[in-house]
């Protein structure tokens, strides 16, 4: 949809949307009709108190991502079930955003929306810096912490791939002998990303077959991402160690959320993530389209 038929989605009772200096965010924030917004103000970013929007803001130093969203929940309204909730995940980390899929399930929550904002452009071209060099850890994303066996066969990678080539190159060298295979946004967001996706991925220095292990799901959803995860692992969920690890798009990131809540817990399944202790405030330009996606929890 155009950005001026966001305001057609509401009204909802609660939206949440991640504080960054991107017009797509703060676009999106002003034209969505809802009862009660908060701009929830990610760490990661390190903004300036002068920086900050005027508008009802959370604010934790939490650094874990199990921390923050928890802190988040604890402030709404006990009662999520019957909410009528709306995530911008354009500006949300991911470990903070697979986090809250999970704590929303827990809650009871049925049914929520998504709204996701393509660019017109990122800043600069495949050059552009999403997230500083500095990573802190290598691990799973809490709540997709696997039920790992004891090694007998090759570990298998899948990858996501995004335009952070050295958050790429960092967790694959987590998993240096796995079978690993990639996951590039295809059909991209814009006509030019995905190629600039691919000169951003040729930087990583893998073997060969790596790359001949390539597969595709759409950049802007999530559901088709989940299926094509399935359809790759459905005859390996119960013999091998599997971790995931969403580098791409945000939707692509949501897709990897909800095939493993669905198909992967109590499996031998994580979800790996190289978290950094920064990222950019303002890493596009313009906003081209918004993309809404319900999330249902069956038997909620």
């Amino acid at each position: 949809m155009g950005p001026e038929e966001v305001n057609s989605l509401g009204p909802y009772d609660l939206f949440l949307g991640s504080f960054t200096k991107a017009f797509r965010v703060t676009e999106v924030y002003r034209l969505v009709s809802a009862s009660r917004k908060i701009w929830l103000i990610a760490p990661e970013y390190q903004f300036e108190p002068t920086d900050l929007p005027q508008e009802e803001s959370f604010i934790s130093s939490a650094i874990s991502e199990s921390e923050y969203i928890t802190t988040l929940i604890s402030s709404l309204p006990p009662d999520l079930s019957s909410l009528r909730l709306c995530i911008d995940i354009t500006g949300l980390p991911r470990p903070q955003l697979l986090f809250l899929i999970v704590a929303l399930k827990m809650k009871g929550l049925r049914s929520f929306d998504c709204l996701y904002s393509e660019p017109e452009h990122y800043s600069n071209a495949h050059r552009t810096i999403f997230s500083m060099p500095s990573t802190t850890e290598n691990r799973a994303v809490q709540g997709y912490e696997g039920n790992h066996l004891l090694p007998d066969k090759k570990d298998i990678l899948i990858i996501g791939v995004g335009f952070d080539h050295d958050l790429i190159a960092r967790i694959a060298d987590t998993k240096p002998e796995s079978d690993k295979y990639y996951i590039f946004g295809l059909p991209s967001l814009r006509p030019d990303m995905y190629q600039q996706s691919l000169l951003r991925a040729s930087e990583v220095k893998t073997q060969a077959e790596d790359y001949k292990r390539r597969h595709f799901a759409p950049a802007n959803d999530p559901f088709v991402t989940a299926n094509v995860l399935n359809e790759l692992l459905a005859d390996k969920l119960l013999n091998r160690n599997i971790y995931l690890s969403p580098l791409g798009t945000k939707p692509q990131a949501l897709g990897f959320a909800l095939f493993y809540l669905f198909e992967c817990q109590e499996k031998p399944v994580s979800i790996l993530f190289p978290f950094s202790e920064r990222y950019s405030q303002e890493s596009s330009t313009g906003i081209a389209r918004v993309w809404r996606y319900t999330v249902e929890f069956p038997g909620q």
